[in-house]
Formats: C-alpha cells, structure tokens, sequence
C-alpha cells in the first residue's frame, strides 16, 4: 500500500482538469510543456542505492528459498498435510507474493526519482500487497480460531482438511474483494513540463467539496481513500491483532491450569501436553513477527490520512515510510526461520532430501543417474538404522533450534555429515504428535 499524498493534487484539482491531454482508466497526462519544472531533479547518494538494494535482496532471497522449501516440504510429505499446515502453507505463498510483486517494487520506488515502472505496476503492486495482507490476516485469525476451540472448547470438532480449503478459498476470494477498489482508483500520473517528464503513481478517488466557515474557503478532500485505507487498517489488521491476542492468552492460561503444580501426569499426557505448548508458542511467535513488522507501515497509514495539516508531508515522513515498508517486506523473511526453529519435522524432511541428494550425486555416476532412486533410499536408511540417534525421553528427537536452521538453508554438497534424521520414525505417524507443523488432534 504505498500511499503518496500529493495535496497539490487535490488543491489544483481544476487547475488540472483545464490541463489535461489525456484521461482514461489506467492513466492522466497533463500538459505544462509551456512551462519549466518548478524544483530541482532528486537525486540519491550511491551508498544510498548500494545498502538499500543489499538489504532488499536478501529479504527477497531469503523469503523466496525459505517459502519454497516449505511448500515442497508440507507437499512432497503425505504425513504433513494436515489443516494447520495448509493454513501455514497458505502463508508461505501470501510471502511468496509479496516478495514477487510488491518488495522489489518498493525498493524502485525508494531509490528512483518518481514512478518509473509504468500503469500496471502501479495499480497491481498495491493491489498485490492489500490482497496478501489480507490473506495473511485472515489466515492467522483462522488458526487462532482452529487452535481456541480446539483447547479451550476440547468437545468442539476440529476444522476438517475440505473445511479448511474452502475457508481458504473464501479467504482469497474476500481479499480479491476488499483490494479491487485499488483497480479502479490507483492511477499512474504523468505531467508534461517543458525540460521534463513527471510521473508519479497515486489514488484518485472522487474529490468532494467542502466549504470552512472559519476561513471562508473551499476544501477538496477524497474521503473515499481516507475511509477504505482506515478500514483496511483498523477492521482488517488492529481489530483481528487484538482479538488474536485475546485469544492466544486465553489458551496460554488453559494450559497452564492443565496440569496443576506438583501433578504427576501419565507418560503420554505429559508429551501430547508438551507439544501443545510447543504449537502454540509457535503460532504466537509467528503472530508476534508479524503484529511487530507490519504495525509501523499501519500507523505511517493512518498519519497520512488524518493528519491535520493537508497542506504536504513532512520530509522525515518519506524516511519513515521506507523503513516501515522495509520492515513489513522482511515478515516474508522472518516466517519460514520462525516455522524451522520450531517445528522438527520440516527439519527432519528438509535433512532426508538434502542426504537423499547428496548420495545420489556421490555414489552414481552423471551417466547412471537415471536409475531408480529406491536402492539410494534403502542404503540410506540402512546406513541410519545402524547409528546411535539421541532420543527425548518423550520420544521425540533431539535437535537443536539453529542446526534445524542450518539445516534447511545447508548448500548440498558431497562431504559426508552427520545427518540428523532419524529413520526409524521418519514417515511414520506418532501417538501424540501426527508429523505436522500443529496437530490438529491436540
């Protein structure tokens, strides 16, 4: 949503409409080639271009390997499609687009003086990112729902695999919705000067006049814009935060007046309660990322649209806007280290493709490759079968949160590692704990 305000816009609204050359869904033109551009050109210190193109790329990376290799995790693995992790998976392609179509935008946008990537990218990119915001919402407040009645009301059914698809479906479709207003009053804004071409990308929403008694004067605002982008960010982002947290704390206190101090619970109950609290610190660590990250980009929103003096912006708002939209645009990054610190399976299936790799390109030759991959897996499994694996008490095994990490981003090589799979429960489906991101059975 990036949202520049340019009062002179709606102040020399007839001014405009007199000098108009061009007028139609996607586009304004208008002509002052009589006249020279009135300020000097912008431009931006190298060191300037250099750090914020460095700090993008790797937002970008990271959030594009990251999310992918959750989705072919929780795809390629029968065992993990479970409706918590078709609602994470849905998350991962909500970051997935927004480092597609919106980050490399704004990074642009930051380092180029006016709009430079023409009509589509200034009426899709926003669209992209209203929609995926939207989404990602929406999605969090469903598995806060699933995660509340399941925990605190343990008598409610579950959310079912279809059910969960056809929220999700339903999700999108809404966010399609709320962002389609974004199609139709986001236009890419040409002025013709005489020694140069001004172009810039904004919101043209109906102008209404207002008269101030105080001042005899006539006021041009676009009420429209201030109240969809107020509706965006309140109804749709502080409402549901709030209401997650609410939520989240209540099932924290459900578990914790579970098991009463000094309670000895059986062997089992004991670890299907472990990894309830480790699902929910989980999702609250997700929910926290994201409440953290897009909260400033929230709050340079409402400022530009309430703001008292409309008259212009201050120039420290612009610095602002480029580090919250940073900070929005990094969320993408953040998530898939925040799923692979907590979840052991992505780990243990991440470790098993990456070995499965490594011995196929070390034992064949290129030109046998070919061959069937069954005789790799076999020997694999047999050469783990034989080597001590260290085992919770729990049953569950033991790895540590950053070689998880590691784990997932290693570059696959052909040195032989430790590996940190444990074949006799992979593909397997555990008591209390079904292989997935957040069972849906606890």
């Amino acid at each position: 949503m990036e949202v520049q305000l340019r009062t002179s816009d709606i102040h020399g609204y007839n001014n405009e409409m007199n000098r108009t050359v061009q007028y139609n869904f996607d586009e304004q033109i208008f002509d002052y080639s009589e006249t020279d551009y009135p300020v000097p050109l912008k431009t931006f210190p190298l060191w300037e271009i250099i750090i914020k193109s460095y700090v993008y790329s790797m937002i970008i990376f990271v959030s594009l390997v990251g999310n992918v290799l959750i989705v072919i995790v929780v795809l390629r693995h029968k065992r993990m499609r479970t409706t918590t992790n078709f609602y994470i998976v849905n998350l991962a392609v909500a970051d997935l687009m927004l480092s597609l179509l919106c980050a490399w935008v704004n990074l642009v946008a930051s380092i180029t003086d006016g709009w430079v990537l023409g009509t589509f990218f200034c009426k899709f990119s926003t669209f992209s990112q209203v929609t995926c915001l939207v989404a990602s919402v929406l999605s969090f407040t469903l598995i806060a729902y699933d995660r509340f009645f399941g925990i605190v009301f343990a008598l409610k059914a579950h959310m079912t695999n279809r059910k969960a698809r056809t929220a999700l479906m339903l999700i999108w479709t809404f966010s399609l919705a709320v962002a389609s207003p974004v199609l139709v009053f986001r236009k890419h804004k040409v002025r013709m000067w005489k020694n140069h071409v001004e172009s810039w990308c904004d919101d043209d929403w109906p102008v209404v006049k207002t008269s101030d008694s105080s001042t005899n004067q006539t006021i041009l605002s676009m009420p429209g814009r201030t109240y969809y982008y107020t509706f965006v960010s309140v109804v749709l982002y502080f409402y549901p935060l709030l209401a997650m947290t609410i939520a989240y704390s209540i099932i924290i206190r459900k578990l914790k007046l579970s098991t009463m101090p000094g309670e000895r619970l059986d062997k089992g109950v004991a670890a299907q309660q472990k990894t309830k609290r480790k699902v929910i610190a989980m999702l609250v660590a997700i929910l926290s990322v994201f409440g953290i990250c897009w909260m400033p980009y929230q709050i340079i929103l409402l400022y530009s649209e309430w703001r008292t003096n409309r008259e212009s912006l201050p120039d420290w708002f612009f610095t602002l806007q480029f580090a919250a939209a940073c900070m929005a645009d990094s969320n993408s990054a953040l998530n898939p280290i925040i799923y692979a610190g907590f979840n052991e399976n992505f780990k243990q299936a991440a470790s098993y493709r990456s070995a499965l790799l490594r011995s196929e390109a070390c034992y064949f030759p290129s030109s046998h490759r070919e061959g069937s991959l069954k005789s790799v897996k076999e020997s694999i499994l047999m050469k783990h079968v034989g080597r001590r694996q260290r085992i919770e008490n729990d049953g569950h095994q033991n790895c540590s949160t950053v070689g998880g990490i590691l784990e997932i981003f290693r570059v696959v090589t052909c040195r032989k590692k430790r590996s940190r799979f444990d074949p006799r429960t992979y593909g397997t489906y555990n008591t209390y704990e079904t292989g997935t991101v957040a069972s849906t059975s606890v």
